[in-house]
C-alpha cells in the first residue's frame, strides 16, 4: 500500500518540514501532507499569551525562542 499522507508538527513556530524537505518530497510524490499543531500548541491562536503558559509540557515545547520570537514572556 502506498504512503496516502504524512503528518508533522508544522506552524509558523515550528517551520522544520521546510527547511528538512518534508514538504518537498511529499510535492514530488503526491503525498498529502497534514500540519500537527498549525497553532503552534496553542500559543499562536492566543489560548497561551504572555505569562498564560501552563506549566508542564507547553512549557518546554515553548522554548525561549520560540516565546522571544512572538514577543511573549520567558518568564
Amino acid at each position: 500500500m502506498p504512503l496516502a499522507a504524512v503528518q508533522n508538527q508544522y506552524s509558523l513556530t515550528d517551520r522544520t518540514p521546510e527547511r528538512d524537505g518534508v514538504l518537498d518530497a511529499c510535492r514530488e510524490r503526491g503525498i498529502a501532507f497534514v500540519a500537527w499543531s498549525p497553532l503552534g500548541n496553542g500559543l499562536l491562536g492566543g489560548r497561551h499569551g504572555s505569562d498564560a503558559v501552563p506549566p508542564g509540557i507547553r512549557d518546554r515545547v515553548f522554548s525561549t525562542r520560540y516565546r522571544g520570537a512572538l514577543g511573549t514572556s520567558t518568564r
